[in-house]
C-alpha cells in the first residue's frame, strides 16, 4: 500500500514505527506480559497481565518484521503458552475460561506451537457452546464471574474472534450471518456488549476474512465504507480503520487513509508510544480496560501495513 502515500509521509510513518517500537520494548514485561490499566466507578485500579492483552497486542505486532517486535513476540508467546489450560482454553484470571480469550489467543500462537494447538483439542469444546442460533458466547460455561448466571455475553466481536480462529465451517455460518446482518442493517452498536466501537467488528471482520477465508467474504465489498463512515477518533480506532482498509486491500478510500496516518503520527507522544484507550468492559460495564501498549502495537501495525509495497505479502 505505499504507493498511495507521499515518500515524505511514508518516511514520517517508518520513523514513527521504530520510536513505537522502543516503546514497547519498554513497556512489555520480560516475562511477556502487557500491561493494562482499568477504571471503574471509583477511579483507577491496578494493572492487570490478562493473556487475552498478550494476544491480542502480538496479533497487530505480527505484521511488522523488525528485530525488536521479533523479540517482543518471542517473549510474549511464551507467556501464553504458561497460561494455557487445558485443551488449549485461556481465562482472564480471576475470571472463568471465556472463549474470545481463546480464540485470540489461539490465532497469537498458531497451530505450530503447542500439541494442543496443533491437534486441535479446545475445537470440540468451543462448538459445544454455542446457543441455539449458532452464535458463541464470552464465557465457556452457563455461570460468568461470581458464579451467576450470565445470558447477555453474546458479542459479535467474539464471534468474529471465534471465526477468525475456526475458519469457514458449517458450525460457525449462523454466526457468520448474524454478523453479517448486524454490519449490513447497521445495528452494530446496538449488538455489542463487551467491546467498545463499531470499528473493533470491522477490524476483527476483516481479520477473520484473511485468515477464515472464504468466512465473511460477502462484507468484502460493504466493510470500506462503513469503516470510513465510522469517523474513527482516538488513536486506536484509527489505526483499526487504517489495518483494516489495508487488509481489505482497498485503494478507493486513498485521501481517508493519508489522513489517518498523519493523525496517528500527530498522536505519536514523545517517548514513541500512543494514548490508552478504551478496548473492552467487564460485563455489565462496571469496569472499563485500557492499554497504552496495545494502543502503541495497533498503530505500529497500521503504519507498517500502510508502508509495505502493494505486493508484498498480499493480505497479509
Amino acid at each position: 500500500m505505499s504507493d498511495l502515500v507521499s515518500l515524505s509521509l511514508r518516511t514520517a510513518a517508518l520513523e514513527a514505527v521504530d520510536h513505537g517500537l522502543d516503546s514497547l520494548q519498554e513497556s512489555v514485561e520480560s516475562n511477556g506480559a502487557w500491561p493494562l490499566e482499568w477504571h471503574r466507578s471509583t477511579g483507577p485500579a491496578e494493572s492487570k497481565t490478562p493473556p487475552f492483552l498478550t494476544g491480542l497486542g502480538m496479533l497487530a505486532l505480527e505484521v511488522c518484521d523488525h528485530c525488536q517486535a521479533r523479540g517482543i513476540l518471542s517473549r510474549s508467546r511464551d507467556f501464553l503458552v504458561s497460561s494455557m489450560k487445558y485443551p488449549g482454553l485461556w481465562c482472564w484470571p480471576p475470571h472463568p475460561l471465556d472463549l474470545d480469550s481463546t480464540a485470540v489467543c489461539a490465532l497469537a500462537l498458531g497451530p505450530h506451537s503447542h500439541p494442543w494447538m496443533f491437534f486441535g483439542r479446545s475445537i470440540p469444546r468451543i462448538l459445544s457452546c454455542r446457543d441455539g442460533r449458532g452464535r458463541f458466547p464470552l464465557w465457556t460455561g452457563r455461570l460468568g464471574p461470581f458464579g451467576i448466571p450470565d445470558d447477555n455475553n453474546y458479542d459479535p466481536v467474539i464471534n468474529a474472534n471465534v471465526i477468525a480462529y475456526l475458519g469457514d465451517r458449517a458450525e460457525t455460518r449462523p454466526a457468520q450471518r448474524w454478523i453479517e446482518s448486524l454490519i449490513t442493517e447497521n445495528r452494530v452498536s446496538d449488538a455489542t456488549s463487551t467491546w467498545y466501537a463499531p470499528m473493533d467488528l470491522y477490524y476483527f471482520v476483516s481479520r477473520a476474512i484473511r485468515t477464515g477465508e472464504p468466512a465473511f467474504e460477502g462484507l468484502r465489498a460493504i466493510l470500506p465504507a462503513r469503516i470510513v463512515s465510522a469517523s474513527p477518533g482516538n488513536a486506536l480506532r484509527v489505526a483499526q480503520a487504517v489495518s483494516a482498509l489495508c487488509v481489505l486491500s482497498d485503494t478507493t478510500h486513498v485521501d481517508f487513509l493519508r489522513r489517518c496516518t498523519e493523525k496517528l503520527i500527530d498522536m505519536q507522544q514523545p517517548d514513541g508510544g500512543w494514548p490508552s484507550c478504551e478496548f473492552t468492559r467487564a460485563p455489565g460495564g462496571v469496569r472499563i480496560h485500557l492499554s497504552r501498549a496495545l494502543t502503541t502495537a495497533n498503530c505500529i501495525e497500521a503504519l507498517t501495513r500502510l508502508t509495505r509495497p502493494c505486493n508484498a505479502h498480499p493480505g497479509d
